[in-house]
């Protein structure tokens, strides 16, 4: 579900072009796919921080959980979409 509670902006790119024929309007498929990258990248540090923040307080009063216990766990990502913990007891 999308919420409009937060709005961030970043400035991701600029698009110059001399725009003086059909053919130059637009993206190219590398621009395309170079610009989609970022966003997917900017959008899941988003995404990670705002679950993040939703686990971190109580649900009831708003305070900051106590930490049972702390451990690292390295999370590797091929893309935004998948990502693994390395933990295997995880599922």
């Amino acid at each position: 579900m999308l919420s409009m509670a937060r709005v961030n902006r970043q400035e991701m790119a600029v698009l110059e072009t001399d725009g003086q024929r059909i053919e130059h309007l637009g993206l190219t498929l590398t621009e395309a796919k170079h610009l989609l990258t970022q966003l997917q990248q900017l959008l899941w540090t988003y995404q990670v921080a705002a679950f993040l923040e939703t686990r971190s307080r109580c649900g009831t009063r708003g305070a900051a959980l106590e930490i049972k216990r702390q451990h690292t766990r390295t999370l590797q990502a091929d893309s935004p979409q998948r990502l693994s913990s390395g933990d295997s007891t995880s599922a």
